[in-house]
């Protein structure tokens, strides 16, 4: 049994990931005591949607049971700074810092989603792969005793790993994501809706739930079918960032499957 009791949460960051977490701990009855930010309209949309106490100062945070910081990795740093009394349990929420910059606490750890996640759409998180790291075993089972309550999917993972995953994370993410933003603009020069393309993503990404990517792959730079490709990078000439992007990412397929 851990003597780490916690009923009141404070956040410092009041973005996409802070919000749905509140909202997640919210529900499942812990208090969302007070929030920091360092916009004044995001923190106050914040304190309004949780009820909670809007702090002016980081210094200022002391009567609360855990923080949890989730703000920008560029920032990340200098917020944990701020924070004076180090006794309280601290988590970072960053999917590529060491849990390490939060050593100045008594008990500290990591406690990243392996989600995309926006404020002005909340989620059930209970799906959402939660990776977690402790400075000792006192804070592991708080930890896997709190993530138990929002998520089924824990991993205790490594600040390596952890880093490893958030670069592939980018890759299946948010290079996807722009590769979509990229056929959105390829699509609209002939008029034509990006809608289409919705059942060739949606068949795409059922199929790699029951095999591996690489198998998976089709096209022509698969097939290495030069004139196809040729053809798609003359198409293609208008933007030479896309074109090259094109011409790159064929290439490394035709590598691949050499």
């Amino acid at each position: 049994m851990n003597n780490i009791i916690v009923n009141k949460i404070t956040f410092i960051g009041s973005g996409n990931v802070a919000t749905n977490l509140a909202e997640s701990f919210k529900k499942k009855g812990f208090s969302i005591l007070e929030v920091w930010s360092k916009s004044i309209e995001s923190s106050n949309e914040f304190s309004k949607k949780f009820n909670c106490k809007n702090v002016r100062h980081i210094n200022k945070i002391s009567n609360t049971d855990l923080i949890i910081v989730s703000v920008k990795d560029s920032f990340m740093i200098e917020s944990i700074n701020k924070v004076v009394n180090k006794s309280i349990p601290i988590l970072h929420t960053s999917g590529s810092l060491d849990i390490n910059i939060l050593k100045e606490f008594k008990y500290y750890g990591v406690l990243y989603p392996l989600q995309t996640l926006k404020k002005e759409s909340l989620i059930n998180l209970e799906n959402t792969p939660f990776l977690i790291e402790y400075n000792n075993n006192l804070f592991k089972d708080f930890l896997l005793e709190l993530c138990d309550k929002i998520s089924n999917k824990i991993h205790v993972i490594s600040s390596e790993q952890r880093k490893i995953i958030h670069l592939s994370a980018v890759f299946s993410c948010n290079f996807t994501n722009h590769m979509f933003t990229i056929a959105d603009e390829i699509l609209k020069r002939s008029d034509v809706k990006f809608e289409i393309l919705i059942p060739l993503i949606e068949k795409t990404l059922y199929n790699i739930k029951n095999s591996s990517p690489k198998k998976l792959q089709t096209g022509p730079a698969k097939r290495k079918d030069v004139n196809i490709i040729q053809d798609h990078s003359s198409l293609l000439e208008y933007n030479k960032d896309i074109q090259k992007i094109y011409n790159i990412l064929s290439s490394h397929i035709m590598k691949t499957h050499s």
